[in-house]
């Protein structure tokens, strides 16, 4: 009897708690897509393949093959353009082994975005290969009120990335963390191979600091910039333990637009330890 009145007393003292403070459950999803093959032959704008993201999400998106030739938009889509209710729903995520190939005609006015992450942190984007993609891969957040947000873990590894505008960029995103890649160019057609910018698309654009480049191979038969950054995203920027190889000549690097040689990039303590 005594055992039963203490059950009774304890189930009674849940249900009051729970009238009292109602638990809410966040819905959560598992999203695995794998070995899925996807051509586009629509040469205009395309979506891509668009992750749904409308709830927290642990996505793996692995061993994929995406070709397509549009001009515009994306494809793959694993992020927002911008602030909103869908942010950070794909924190976390896991992008490997995917094959991306972009078989448009190459022109100035093409901006298709390879692999896009927008607004999620801590994605773990390794082992993929990216050919002719326009704009490779994409890593961006920020508010109007020049907020970023910061990685913590994760990071852009192991991944080669041959010919486009450019590899891989930072817009608005800090703590990025970028090793152990190729990034190859012979197109001609590049703009460099790491963009690193504050997100001008907000009223208050502010710069990605907290960028990490390590141990990577950075590869260009013409003369184009190895890294391109803003002078405001220099800081906590770190570089080092690269390979850097240019057929016309030592390697360049661009900060806020005015080439820097390779002696001056080492001057200001970046790739000491590189080649």
């Amino acid at each position: 009897m005594l055992l039963n009145s203490i059950f009774r007393m304890k189930n009674l003292s849940l249900l009051i708690l729970h009238i009292t403070f109602p638990i809410v459950l966040i819905a959560q999803v598992n999203i695995v897509r794998e070995g899925i093959s996807i051509t586009n032959t629509e040469p205009g704008q395309w979506n891509g393949d668009n992750i749904a993201r409308s709830v927290p999400t642990n996505l793996i998106y692995r061993n994929n093959s995406i070709s397509s030739l549009n001009s515009q938009g994306y494809m793959l889509q694993a992020g927002d353009e911008n602030p909103g209710p869908n942010n950070n729903n794909l924190d976390g995520a896991v992008i490997s082994g995917n094959c991306l190939k972009w078989i448009g005609t190459f022109s100035p006015s093409i901006i298709t975005h390879g692999l896009f992450t927008g607004y999620n942190i801590n994605m773990t984007v390794k082992y993929n290969y990216l050919e002719n993609v326009p704009y490779g891969i994409n890593f961006k957040s920020g508010t109007d009120s020049g907020v970023n947000m910061t990685f913590t873990s994760g990071g852009c590894a192991y991944n080669v990335c041959k010919n486009g505008k450019f590899a891989v960029r930072m817009k608005g995103i800090n703590g990025l963390n970028i090793y152990n890649n190729t990034f190859y160019n012979d197109d001609n057609g590049g703009l460099c191979l790491i963009l690193i910018t504050s997100n001008a698309d907000r009223t208050i654009p502010s710069p990605s600091t907290g960028t990490k480049i390590y141990n990577n191979i950075f590869y260009a038969t013409s003369c184009m910039a190895m890294v391109r950054i803003e002078s405001g995203s220099l800081a906590d920027f770190q570089c080092d333990y690269n390979v850097y190889w240019c057929e016309v000549g030592e390697p360049i690097f661009l900060i806020d637009g005015k080439t820097i040689s390779w002696e001056q990039w080492r001057a200001k303590g970046y790739d000491a330890h590189s080649k």
